[in-house]
Protein backbone atom coordinates (compact mmCIF):
# COMPACT_ATOMS: atom_id res chain seq x y z
CA UNK A 1 0.00 0.00 0.00
CA UNK A 2 3.07 2.41 0.78
CA UNK A 3 4.03 2.32 -2.75
CA UNK A 4 0.85 2.92 -4.26
CA UNK A 5 0.33 5.63 -1.58
CA UNK A 6 3.39 7.76 -2.18
CA UNK A 7 2.83 7.36 -6.24
CA UNK A 8 -0.66 8.19 -6.20
CA UNK A 9 -0.56 10.71 -3.36
CA UNK A 10 2.93 12.50 -4.43
CA UNK A 11 3.72 11.96 -8.08
CA UNK A 12 0.42 11.42 -9.83
CA UNK A 13 -1.92 14.09 -7.22
CA UNK A 14 -4.61 12.49 -6.62
CA UNK A 15 -7.19 13.93 -4.73
CA UNK A 16 -9.05 11.22 -3.00
CA UNK A 17 -6.32 9.62 -1.18
CA UNK A 18 -4.13 11.14 1.72
CA UNK A 19 -2.34 8.39 3.64
CA UNK A 20 -1.48 4.56 2.98
CA UNK A 21 -2.50 3.76 6.79
CA UNK A 22 -6.35 4.44 5.74
CA UNK A 23 -8.68 1.40 4.82
CA UNK A 24 -6.41 -1.82 4.07
CA UNK A 25 -9.26 -3.91 5.87
CA UNK A 26 -11.66 -2.16 4.12
CA UNK A 27 -9.97 -3.30 0.94
CA UNK A 28 -9.69 -6.32 1.69
CA UNK A 29 -13.23 -6.90 2.33
CA UNK A 30 -14.21 -5.00 -0.72
CA UNK A 31 -12.59 -7.80 -2.35
CA UNK A 32 -14.56 -10.63 -0.55
CA UNK A 33 -17.62 -9.08 -1.11
CA UNK A 34 -18.22 -10.68 -4.60
CA UNK A 35 -15.89 -12.72 -6.78
CA UNK A 36 -16.20 -10.17 -9.49
CA UNK A 37 -14.38 -7.26 -7.60
CA UNK A 38 -11.13 -9.87 -7.69
CA UNK A 39 -10.39 -8.15 -11.19
CA UNK A 40 -10.69 -4.76 -10.04
CA UNK A 41 -7.09 -2.77 -9.53
CA UNK A 42 -6.47 -2.34 -5.40
CA UNK A 43 -6.30 1.74 -6.62
CA UNK A 44 -9.72 0.83 -7.71
CA UNK A 45 -10.98 -0.83 -4.79
CA UNK A 46 -9.12 1.98 -2.06
CA UNK A 47 -11.20 4.68 -4.33
CA UNK A 48 -14.11 2.76 -3.90
CA UNK A 49 -13.95 1.76 -0.35
CA UNK A 50 -12.72 5.30 0.64
CA UNK A 51 -16.25 7.12 -1.27
CA UNK A 52 -18.76 4.36 0.60
CA UNK A 53 -16.82 5.13 3.89
CA UNK A 54 -14.50 8.31 3.84
CA UNK A 55 -12.03 7.97 6.78
CA UNK A 56 -12.25 11.08 9.47
CA UNK A 57 -10.35 14.15 8.75
CA UNK A 58 -7.05 14.73 10.14
CA UNK A 59 -6.57 16.00 13.55
CA UNK A 60 -5.36 20.09 14.42
CA UNK A 61 -2.07 20.14 15.22
CA UNK A 62 -1.27 16.47 13.74
CA UNK A 63 2.03 16.03 12.06
CA UNK A 64 2.33 16.94 8.86
CA UNK A 65 4.66 15.76 6.20
CA UNK A 66 6.57 18.36 3.86
CA UNK A 67 8.46 17.67 0.45
CA UNK A 68 7.68 15.85 -2.44
CA UNK A 69 7.17 12.04 -1.00
CA UNK A 70 6.12 12.86 2.31
CA UNK A 71 7.19 10.75 4.83
CA UNK A 72 8.84 8.14 2.67
CA UNK A 73 12.19 8.74 2.80
CA UNK A 74 15.58 6.69 3.93
CA UNK A 75 14.73 6.87 7.57
CA UNK A 76 11.10 5.24 6.54
CA UNK A 77 12.45 2.69 4.64
CA UNK A 78 14.84 1.15 6.96
CA UNK A 79 12.47 1.03 9.85
CA UNK A 80 10.63 -1.20 7.83
CA UNK A 81 10.07 -5.28 7.27
CA UNK A 82 11.71 -6.84 4.04
CA UNK A 83 8.18 -7.66 3.45
CA UNK A 84 7.31 -3.82 3.52
CA UNK A 85 9.90 -2.87 1.72
CA UNK A 86 9.22 -5.15 -1.14
CA UNK A 87 6.16 -4.24 -0.94
CA UNK A 88 6.71 -1.04 -1.12
CA UNK A 89 8.84 -1.63 -4.39
CA UNK A 90 6.88 -3.87 -5.95
CA UNK A 91 4.05 -1.36 -5.63
CA UNK A 92 5.89 1.83 -7.01
CA UNK A 93 7.15 0.19 -10.08
CA UNK A 94 3.78 -1.43 -11.02
CA UNK A 95 2.61 2.81 -9.95
CA UNK A 96 5.50 3.43 -12.93
CA UNK A 97 4.77 1.39 -14.84
CA UNK A 98 0.53 1.82 -15.33
CA UNK A 99 0.60 5.06 -14.61
CA UNK A 100 3.71 6.69 -15.47
CA UNK A 101 3.87 4.69 -18.62
CA UNK A 102 7.86 3.70 -17.88
CA UNK A 103 8.76 0.30 -19.69
CA UNK A 104 9.37 -2.87 -17.76
CA UNK A 105 12.70 -2.63 -18.85
CA UNK A 106 13.59 0.49 -17.38
CA UNK A 107 13.48 -1.78 -13.96
CA UNK A 108 14.20 -5.27 -15.10
CA UNK A 109 16.00 -6.89 -11.90
CA UNK A 110 14.58 -8.54 -8.97
CA UNK A 111 12.95 -7.16 -6.23
CA UNK A 112 15.56 -8.65 -3.75
CA UNK A 113 18.05 -6.26 -5.92
CA UNK A 114 16.55 -2.88 -5.89
CA UNK A 115 15.82 -3.46 -2.02
CA UNK A 116 19.54 -3.83 -1.60
CA UNK A 117 20.53 -0.93 -3.29
CA UNK A 118 18.40 1.38 -2.25
CA UNK A 119 19.62 -0.18 1.76
CA UNK A 120 23.01 0.02 1.20
CA UNK A 121 22.89 3.40 -0.66
CA UNK A 122 21.01 4.89 2.42
CA UNK A 123 23.64 3.26 4.87
CA UNK A 124 26.61 4.66 2.61
CA UNK A 125 25.34 7.66 1.96
CA UNK A 126 23.64 8.83 5.43
CA UNK A 127 20.54 9.23 3.07
CA UNK A 128 17.78 9.13 5.89
CA UNK A 129 16.01 12.30 4.38
CA UNK A 130 16.22 11.47 1.13
CA UNK A 131 12.81 9.82 -0.80
CA UNK A 132 13.29 6.59 -1.01
CA UNK A 133 11.42 7.05 -4.73
CA UNK A 134 14.50 9.41 -5.48
CA UNK A 135 16.76 6.51 -4.89
CA UNK A 136 15.03 3.59 -6.64
CA UNK A 137 14.84 6.07 -9.49
CA UNK A 138 19.01 6.27 -9.06
CA UNK A 139 19.29 2.04 -10.20
CA UNK A 140 16.97 2.13 -12.94
CA UNK A 141 18.55 0.92 -16.35
CA UNK A 142 19.18 2.80 -19.45
CA UNK A 143 15.64 2.19 -21.86
CA UNK A 144 16.75 2.34 -25.37
CA UNK A 145 14.53 5.13 -27.20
Amino acid sequence: MDGLADYLIFVAKVTWLRDATSETEGITQYYGRDRRNLALLVPDVWRRVLTESPPPPPLPGGEVYEGPHGYYLGHWYKGGSYEERLGYIEAYLWCLGTYGRQPASAYPRTLDYYDEQIWNYIDARKAYDEPVADILARFRSPVPN
